[in-house]
Parts: structure tokens; C-alpha cells; sequence
């Protein structure tokens, strides 16, 4: 995050007790808005009905998150046939046998 956006936080966070809930609520609507912007140029075919707020915001994160990041994850990530050769097991130890 930019010192240009941690001041702007810092501003609309002293700002916001003064404000009447009319105000706030649109700000929020404003805000929600710009999120679901956002999420649709990074992921055109995300489906926004489907989530809350808090669920966008994760959504973003993840989707703004560094690729190198990405990439460390899933380089570092165990394959299933490894855990279960770990653990004596096959794939057909997984499977229903009734």
C-alpha cells in the first residue's frame, strides 16, 4: 500500500464520526461498487451475486496478491499422491467400498 493510500485511510477514518448515516451508507455503496469494479476487470467471470462484502474483499486480495507469491505456493504445494504415499495409502483406500 502507498503512503498516498494509507493517508487517504487515515483521513476518511477521522473524517467518518462527523458523517450522518445517509452519508456513510452511501459512501459504503460507493466503495462496494468500486470493489466489484475492480473485481471484474482482474476476474471477468467472477459471479458478485453470489458473495458478501467480506467474501469480495478476500476475493481481491487474493486475486491482487503477488505472483511470485502465487507461484512460491504452488511450488511448495505437496502433491495428494504424495500424502497418501506418506500416510501408506492408495486411491483406492479412498474410495467407498459399500
Amino acid at each position: 500500500m502507498s503512503d498516498a493510500q494509507i493517508q487517504a485511510i487515515k483521513d476518511v477514518f477521522k473524517m467518518t464520526p462527523r458523517l450522518s448515516m445517509d452519508c456513510l451508507n452511501s459512501i459504503k455503496i460507493l466503495m462496494e461498487k468500486a470493489i466489484d469494479s475492480e473485481l471484474l476487470r482482474l476476474e471477468p467471470t467472477v459471479i458478485l451475486e453470489n458473495m458478501d462484502i467480506a467474501e469480495k474483499v478476500m476475493y481481491l486480495d487474493y486475486l491482487m496478491e503477488n505472483t511470485n507469491t502465487k507461484d512460491k505456493e504452488e511450488n511448495e504445494a505437496i502433491p495428494l499422491e504424495e500424502v497418501l504415499k506418506r500416510e501408506g495409502l492408495t486411491f483406492n483406500d479412498l474410495q467407498d467400498k459399500n
